[in-house]
């Protein structure tokens, strides 16, 4: 996609990234450094956050910790169906040097609404990828195996009212891959004009 030669030179190649941004895989090392994190997790702290609830929580795994990660996909895969391997279970756990969980904190008491806050820690976890690509590290966003609920929660130190909505598998790509997703946005955009438009 063209983007206007009118935006900000520095704006102009953010956007370049932004635009460029997609999940690479597999990974391997060289994962962030420390200081490179603390940007990472101050980008996620940008999500919109309606209210100020904060509900993020992330959990970081790497080194000697994603062994014991995949024992916990192991023992979750026990739980699961009968056909789920506990072996190729935890070999997920240690496809990349680095994982991110990420969990919604959930206020039930708060007038937010839940949605909104499963939404924000969605944001928050699109910034991390988003920061990671910017550094030029890739990041694979995956589902919880035993889902947001399940057994892994309480395994990785999460709370009743935490549900985990992303393991973010951190690294750096093997080989140069590129997004195979279209960049053309006009089959999924629609101009409404007001609700006298669709009446039938």
């Amino acid at each position: 996609m063209k983007i206007p030669y009118s935006i900000n030179p520095g704006r102009h190649r953010a956007l370049e990234l932004l635009l460029s941004r997609h999940s690479p895989w597999p990974l391997a090392g060289p994962v962030p450094s420390d200081e490179e994190l603390a940007v990472v997790f101050a980008a996620a702290l940008r999500a919109a956050d309606h209210g100020r609830l904060q509900p993020w929580r992330f959990a970081l795994v790497r080194e000697n910790a994603l062994a014991a990660l995949g024992d916990a996909y192991a023992k979750v895969a026990l739980t699961m169906r009968q056909d789920v391997d506990p072996e190729r279970a935890r070999t997920k756990a240690l496809a990349s040097p680095m994982v991110i969980a990420v969990a919604a904190r959930l206020d039930v008491q708060s007038k937010i609404p839940e949605h909104e806050q499963l939404l924000s820690a969605g944001a928050a976890t699109m910034n991390i990828l988003n920061a990671l690509h910017m550094m030029g590290y890739g990041g694979f966003w995956k589902s919880p195996p035993g889902g947001p609920e399940g057994p892994l929660r309480a395994l990785m130190g999460f709370g009743p009212t935490e549900r985990i909505v992303a393991m973010i598998h951190v690294g750096t790509a093997k080989e140069e891959s590129r997004s195979p997703m279209k960049t053309d946005p006009s089959g999924f955009v629609s101009e409404w004009q007001g609700a006298e438009a669709h009446v039938l």
